[in-house]
This record gives structure tokens, sequence and C-alpha cells, in this order.
């Protein structure tokens, strides 16, 4: 008998203790529940990680107007066919092609002897003059010291020796703070009448793995080489000029133009049940420098974009307005993919409601950033709350993309996801951006909150603001 009642009470308890939690579980919105299904539907099946080593396995090099990027288009248009996206298909655009070339080669020329220094070609450099260049090295940390001491570059090759800033709390600042030497190194370079330029890597780790990508030239100013040195390499260089400020510095690199060359966007819907006009678009890019495999830039997008779509139609759910997926062909160096997706669509921007793009990587997803403000951050705050239920991160300000640009200036609202950025720029752009330095949990969360995004913003029941660069119009 007190056995028997011993039960009857720890059953009792039981109930008492579950009841909390039936009860919180009726109050779950039906959104939410949904949400929670695809998340868990993403960490148990990882089909993010699947879709992104075959992408790798089709096109580990995929640079735009190359034969891998055709590759990885083909590739793209399948895996949409396969998962019975609407209308999925090819939309051509033309790239300038650039083709980074075998050799790169810098080398210290000492009292002591030579030294190879670890260096790549930056994206649309001109190669060096046949038998490469052998000069003394002028080293600035600034543009404004450059322009000052402009008259001892003449003749010169331009070291440009500014670090990425380890004390900024954004690494995505320190890199653009960074990368303007990368930009205009060679533009700046040529003013003063140097010979070319040679740039510290933008990246964030001291290592001997070069950050490249794209320069810029001027129009009317002499098309100078350039080149990224490793973090590793350019710490030697300023320390030998210190020690021989009269050193010179032998590089020579085979890059090359190709001229005009087809490439691809990839285009699938999932048509809208109510709403059909009106899209939603989920954004990465294909292509990618060919220093690596391009896994966190931007095969991680394209996995967290193919793989909300599977989420999506997965879930049952029939969303009021279509999902467009878009995989854009040219983010890295020139953006033809997104200016020509804008202009094809032209007469659909007034019907797109928003555009995301994921271009950060695939580390742990800390919500969704958007631009167009606060007014904007205001008007999903529904969203922030299911984001931050799961704890997915938030709804901030300051999102948007490269390729997405175009629309965001025709007045769609823009936005982004926003990860855990703290690692990128380590591998960014470098021969260590490739699927073994890709978590398959963190990129399965970032494909989550892709999908529960992209049907959020679907069913809305009222759209977003538009941006005010629309009202100018």
């Amino acid at each position: 008998m007190i056995r028997a009642m011993r039960s009857l009470v720890a059953a009792s308890l039981a109930i008492l203790t579950l009841l909390p939690l039936l009860t919180a579980q009726e109050e779950i919105p039906p959104f939410r529940t949904r949400a929670i299904a695809m998340a868990r539907d993403a960490l148990r099946t990882k089909n993010s990680m699947r879709v992104l080593k075959d992408l790798i396995a089709a096109a580990p090099k995929r640079l735009a107007g190359s034969a891998g990027a055709r590759a990885a288009a083909d590739f793209a248009l399948a895996e949409m066919q396969r998962m019975g996206l609407k209308d999925a298909h090819l939309e051509e655009v033309t790239v300038e092609a650039w083709d980074m070339g075998r050799e790169c080669k810098v080398a210290l020329v000492t009292p002591e002897g030579e030294k190879l220094l670890a260096a790549l070609p930056l994206g649309g450099s001109e190669p060096t003059p046949n038998g490469g260049i052998e000069s003394g090295v002028l080293m600035v940390k600034t543009m404004a010291q450059l322009r000052a001491l402009g008259a001892n570059a003449k003749g010169k090759l331009v070291f440009f020796a500014r670090a990425f800033d380890e004390s900024q709390i954004s690494t995505g600042q320190a890199y653009s703070d960074a990368v303007q030497q990368r930009g205009q190194g060679a533009i700046e370079t040529a003013k003063v009448g140097g010979l070319g330029a040679l740039v510290r890597s933008a990246g964030s780790e001291v290592d001997d793995h070069p950050h490249t990508g794209a320069m810029n030239y001027e129009q009317g100013l002499t098309r100078l080489p350039a080149c990224a040195l490793s973090a590793v390499a350019a710490e030697a260089l300023e320390a030998a000029l210190v020690k021989w400020p009269d050193l010179k510095v032998r590089w020579s690199q085979d890059c090359a133009h190709k001229g005009p060359a087809p490439a691809w966007n990839v285009v699938g819907d999932i048509k809208g049940s109510s709403k059909p006009a009106e899209i939603v678009l989920l954004a990465g890019h294909i292509d990618a420098w060919p220093s690596g495999d391009g896994a966190h830039d931007d095969g991680a997008g394209c996995a967290h974009a193919l793989e909300a779509a599977r989420l999506i139609l997965g879930s049952g759910a029939a969303p009021a307005r279509t999902v467009r997926i878009v995989l854009f062909a040219n983010e890295e160096n020139g953006l033809a993919g997104g200016r020509g997706y804008a202009e094809k669509h032209a007469d659909e921007v007034a019907q797109h409601v928003a555009a995301f793009e994921s271009d950060s990587g695939g580390f742990s997803p800390r919500g969704v950033s958007v631009g167009g403000g606060k007014e904007t951050v205001a008007a999903m705050a529904d969203l922030d709350l299911h984001l931050g239920a799961l704890d997915l991160g938030a709804v901030r300000t300051g999102g948007g993309g490269a390729d997405i640009s175009p629309l965001a200036r025709l007045g769609v609202p823009v936005m982004s996801l926003h990860v855990a950025g703290e690692r990128y720029f380590d591998l960014h752009h470098t021969a260590k951006d490739v699927l073994a330095n890709v978590h398959p949990r963190e990129l399965a969360l970032g494909a989550a909150v892709t999908a529960i995004t992209g049907l959020w913003l679907a069913d809305a029941e009222v759209p977003l603001p538009r941006t005010r660069s629309a009202e100018r119009q």
C-alpha cells in the first residue's frame, strides 16, 4: 500500500512538473513551431554540408568567366531542379575574365642573399613586364604618407605595409580599413611614378598564406602590377628594409586578362500560393577566388540559399509570396551578376519585397542584419522574437550584400545573414578557405536562419518599407 501511494505521488509530481511545459508548448506560435522543425531538419540531415561538399567537388576553382564557373552553375541548376524549384534556369551575363596564372614570385635581394616571399597576384592585376621587375622599395603605411613621399617613389616599387587592426571589435571594420590599400594601391603608385604595388594582405591572421582580392585601376593612369604579400612575408620585408634600406625586390607574375566572357546567375523559385507576383530573394554568390576552394566565400552562402529552399519545401509550408533563390555569377571581380539580375528583372523590381544575401561565411549565426535603419528593424520585430527564442540571434541594423546592392538602390529592402565573424578573415580569399574549415553544425544553423527569414518575409502580412533611394526616384 505504501509503495502504491509513493508511486501515485511520484506520478502526480511528474504530471505537475510537465504541466508548465505542456502549457508552454500550447502557447508556441505556429510560425515558431515550423521554424523549430526547419532548424531540426537542417541539423539532423546536415544537407547544407552535403551541398557545399558537392559544389566544391564539381567546381573547386570557379572565378567568373572560367570553365569552373560554368561547372558550378551547372551543378547549382541541377540541384534546384532535383529539389523541384520552379522555372529553374541560367541567366547569362558578360564578365571580364581574368586568370591568376601559375607564378607569382617575389624575392628579397639582400647582402645575405635572396629570400622568397609568399605572394599572390591581386585580382584584376596586370602581369609584370617580360623579365619581371627588380627595384628598390618605398614602404608606406597610409596613402597620405605616399603622397607626401611621392618623389621618393619614382622608379621604385611601393610597399603598402598597413596591418589588419586587431584592436577593432568588428573584424568587418578592420578589414574595410586594411583593404583600402589593396583597392587603391596600384592607382596611387601610378600617380607618383612607381613601378608596382606590393600590398600586405588584408586578412586577420599573421601567417604565410597571402590574401588576394580585387584591386582597381583609374582611367588615364598606367596600369601597374599589384600583388598581395602574406602577413609573414610583409613583416619580413618591413624588417629587411629597416636593416637594408637600399635592398631590392625581384618580382614576376604571369596573371592575365582574358577579355569578355560569359557567366551565369542561377535562378529558381518556390512559387507563392496567394501572392506569387511578389518576390522574396535569397542569395549567395557562386564565384570564388582560385587561391582556395571558396568554401566560406561564398560556397557557404550558396549552400545556405539552396538548403533554405529545401527546408521551406520540406516543412509543408505554402509561402504566400514567391521565394526566389539566386546564386550570383560575379561578386568577387565585377558585380556583373548583381547588375545583370537587376536589369533583366527591371519590370519585377517593384514586386521584390526583400532581398537577403549570405556572404559572410558558414560560421555560427547571430541573426539578420538589415538595411533601411531602425524603421526596418522595427517592422521585423516579430522575426526578432522568433530568432531570439531559438537562440539564433537577433534582427539588427547594418546589413545588405554586394550582389543585391543594385536592388537596394532601386528601393528593395535588403538584409544579410549575420554570423560570428571572428575567424572569417583568417580564411577569406586564402588557400585556407577549404571545406575542412567549415563546421557542419554552424553551416546548418546558418541555413536554418536563412529559411526562417525567407519564410517569415514571404508570409508577412505587411511588406517591409521601401528604402529611401526609391522615394527619391
